[in-house]
C-alpha cells in the first residue's frame, strides 16, 4: 500500500515537473492545457488521498478484530 502512495506521489510529481517544463520551453501554452493537466493531477491527487484513507479505516479495522 505504501508502495502505490509512493508511486501514485511520483506520477504527480512527474507531471507538475512536466508541466513546469513545457511552461519553460512554450511560454505560449495554452491556459487551457495547463488548466486541463492540473486537473488531472488534482484528480490524481484526491483519488490517492481516498485510497489512503480507505486503506487506514482498513488497517484500523484489523487491528480492532484483534485486541491485545
Amino acid at each position: 500500500m505504501l508502495q502505490d502512495s509512493n508511486l501514485q506521489l511520483m506520477a504527480m510529481i512527474n507531471d507538475l515537473e512536466a508541466l513546469i517544463s513545457e511552461i519553460d520551453n512554450n511560454p505560449r501554452l495554452s491556459s487551457w492545457v495547463v488548466r486541463l493537466v492540473l486537473k488531472s493531477i488534482k484528480d490524481k491527487a484526491k483519488k490517492a488521498a481516498i485510497e489512503t484513507t480507505n486503506a487506514e479505516a482498513y488497517l484500523d479495522d484489523l487491528l480492532d478484530a484483534f485486541p491485545n
